[in-house]
């Protein structure tokens, strides 16, 4: 049975393992390119991916909404994490 910490757990590691790809891949392209604005990026499309599905779900899914929110308050532990500090 996925518990709700389990599912958020997932979540997370799908959110986490899309941004460690895309950086990544950016890297196997230019590996002088600057680490951290490629994460900058990465993770201001993931807000504002997280923000428009909180926005669309809000009226008649609340608890996927809240879960969401729970996502994005997470984003900036992941950009830290991300960028080694």
């Amino acid at each position: 049975m996925v518990t709700p910490d389990n599912f958020l757990a997932q979540i997370r590691g799908i959110i986490e393992g899309r941004v460690r790809e895309q950086l990544n891949r950016h890297l196997s392209i230019d590996p002088s390119i600057d680490r951290r604005q490629i994460i900058d990026i990465q993770m201001r499309q993931e807000r504002e991916y997280m923000e428009r599905l909180i926005e669309e779900n809000e009226e008649e899914q609340p608890a996927q909404a809240e879960a969401l929110r729970g996502l994005l308050n997470w984003l900036p532990q992941l950009e830290r994490t991300l960028k080694g500090r």
